[in-house]
């Protein structure tokens, strides 16, 4: 019994030992450099290694790409399943992504990265599912709160949905394919504007309809300030940011909008109306500064103070 606890001893430790001393980076440059040719930008890798348990897996970290690290990943884990490993095409159930940072600049070079082969390539990887954990992104101006998500692939790696929450909980969205673009339903609670004056949305509820570069948002019922907003719009990004829409509120408190912009006092009641709305900018972060308004409103026991 001795001698069998001891190869089991010794079995155990060369599972856990023996991944770890793979001569990864002996190839680790070249992978740099593969991975460089089809993003079409630099790729660095901090390192690379193999490892059994918990699960078996491959684990990247610190990667970074771009120039000037517009993409900065703290870690990637590529999980297999073990049955593919020895067939012609091998399938990774999972992959998890963690620490994510995107600068603005990297929107740039992903829009100009060469397109995917697509489905009539020979498919030699297929990957299930893929999870991204406290994913942020840097864009000036733009206060966007740290997202977790979860994509679910299906056969030809053909996305079938994605779920995304907000780490701080009070943003969610559902993805889905439908037709040529995806569906979004948006949920939010006490969720705060991410550009322009921090309006807070005690809760909103959005359905939308992304195709291309265009956005076409059928619905949005928001409670805010005491009151109630409805809207629909369209959006599209093509060239600049160009929106417009339809709004109408219901019984907004005045008195804690005009605090975004005075800490004084100025006017109080309750507004009410129906309008329109269109924007024109080559920058997001500048949709406050070039929203234009045709509203007609009124006020309900309206006070101007002062």
């Amino acid at each position: 019994m001795k001698r069998i606890t001891g190869i089991v001893i010794v079995l155990v430790a060369l599972v856990l030992v023996v991944p770890f001393l793979i001569p990864t980076g002996t190839y680790l440059k070249q992978i740099e450099r593969m991975a460089s040719e089809q993003l079409n930008q630099p790729v660095v890798i901090g390192t690379l290694h193999l490892a059994l348990l918990p699960t078996p897996r491959a684990n990247i970290s610190d990667l970074r790409v771009g120039k000037n690290d517009e993409v900065k990943v703290g870690s990637i884990a590529a999980i297999p399943e073990l049955g593919s490993l020895f067939s012609d095409v091998k399938v990774i159930s999972v992959i998890e992504v963690s620490n994510p940072v995107v600068q603005k600049a990297a929107l740039d070079f992903i829009a100009t990265m060469p397109k995917s082969e697509g489905a009539t390539a020979k498919q030699t990887l297929l990957i299930r599912r893929i999870k991204v954990n406290n994913a942020e992104l840097l864009w000036p101006d733009l206060n966007t709160p740290a997202m977790n998500a979860e994509a679910l692939l299906a056969e030809g790696n053909q996305l079938q949905s994605v779920n995304l929450a907000s780490v701080d909980g009070h943003l969610k969205a559902a993805i889905k394919p439908q037709g040529a673009g995806y569906s979004i339903s948006l949920d939010a609670n006490q969720w705060i504007l991410p550009v322009g004056p921090k309006v807070l949305f005690n809760t909103l509820k959005s359905e939308m309809l992304l195709q291309g570069s265009k956005l076409n948002v059928a619905s949005i019922d928001a409670g805010l300030y005491q009151g109630t907003l409805n809207a629909t719009a369209e959006l599209d990004w093509d060239k600049g940011l160009h929106a417009l829409g339809k709004f109408r509120t219901d019984s907004i408190a005045v008195a804690e909008v005009a605090q975004l912009f005075s800490k004084q006092r100025l006017i109080s009641g309750r507004l009410g109306g129906t309008g329109t709305f269109s924007v024109k900018t080559k920058d997001a972060s500048k949709v406050a500064d070039n929203l234009v308004l045709d509203y007609k409103f009124e006020v309900v026991n309206g006070v101007l103070h002062g």
